[in-house]
């Protein structure tokens, strides 16, 4: 799986949490980052404690760029890219 994860398109970089938290892989921006790490595995604590039924993606959308959030195998993993409307037009 970390293999498709470099080759996202527009990928900005990538991070792969165990179930600990503990980063697995990373790349590009997200490079060894632990504190974005930290937060991720909030999230998506968060969001299996509130929801009905389990996510099978989770995305944060800033105005830049944009996280996508998939658990699969005991394991999170995030990708940055941005957003399709920042990368059309960068003054955003």
């Amino acid at each position: 799986m970390v293999q498709g994860l470099e080759g996202v398109k527009n990928s900005l970089g990538h991070l792969v949490i165990d179930e600990d938290g503990a980063v697995q892989h990373s790349s590009g921006e997200l490079e060894n980052d632990e504190n974005s790490a930290n937060i991720f595995m909030d999230i998506v604590k968060i969001a299996l404690s509130t929801a009905d039924k389990t996510f099978k993606r989770l995305c944060i959308v800033w105005c830049d760029v944009s996280y996508v959030i998939t658990i699969s195998n005991y394991k999170i993993y995030v990708v940055k890219r941005p957003t399709q409307e920042y990368i059309e037009n960068p003054t955003v």
